[in-house]
């Protein structure tokens, strides 16, 4: 979706310099928190979107995507800040976070 949607493409991009750039624990808590809230917001009236009858079939895919990307925004900092990235998305966040002239947490 991201690729035909520039509110999808957009927002993605935003989460993910977020990822990149946010090195505080309490600050990506912090966001975990006001992201499940808002998760939950938009889950309330998630049949009405997705009723057979609902003309809004572009808005409930908007709204899936939008709902994935922030789980998996949230999954992906709770695994860095529990140190349980694979290898592979440790080098990943490594690249990004050294491509913006920061250090990665020191650990242990």
């Amino acid at each position: 979706m991201a690729d035909a949607d520039p509110l999808i493409h957009d927002f993605a991009c935003v989460l993910i310099a977020h990822i990149n750039l946010v090195q505080s624990t309490g600050m990506r808590t912090g966001v975990a928190k006001q992201i499940e809230i808002f998760v939950k917001r938009m889950q309330r009236h998630c049949d009405w979107y997705h009723n057979q009858e609902s003309v809004h079939d572009h808005l409930t895919q908007q709204f899936d995507a939008i709902e994935l990307l922030l789980t998996r925004a949230v999954e992906f900092n709770r695994m860095r800040d529990e140190e349980t990235l694979s290898e592979c998305q440790r080098i990943l966040a490594q690249t990004a976070i050294q491509a913006t002239g920061a250090s990665w947490p020191k650990t242990g």
